[in-house]
């Protein structure tokens, strides 16, 4: 006899053992701090390059000028990115059971 996992017997296993309830909250917060710490890095990274960028514009500009683009160069640009540009590649994800299991005990 085959148990149907649904999402209600879910819920009520994990509220009645309070030992799989805690594992959970603890993996959850594991989780949550993970993803804070990763955004923390990434706004001190962001913000470094942009304090950077500001340096630059103060104290740099009027000696090392950044290079004025002219029409042929954007042109020559154009005409070396071209064959990269018009290159489909038709990527799409690959969507399949690659497990070997057939039939999971909680599929319909």
């Amino acid at each position: 006899q085959s148990k149907i996992f649904t999402m209600n017997v879910i819920i009520e296993n994990i509220l009645a053992n309070p030992l799989i309830s805690f594992v959970l909250a603890l993996l959850a917060f594991i989780l949550i701090f993970a993803l804070l710490k990763g955004l923390i890095k990434l706004l001190i990274g962001i913000s470094f390059i942009v304090a950077l960028v500001v340096i630059y514009f103060q104290f740099f500009e009027e000696d090392y000028p950044m290079p004025k683009l002219s029409e042929e160069s954007i042109d020559k640009i154009n005409e070396w990115t071209e064959p990269v540009r018009s290159l489909d590649l038709n990527l799409s994800i690959f969507d399949n059971n690659s497990s070997g299991i057939k039939n999971l005990p909680f599929s319909e």
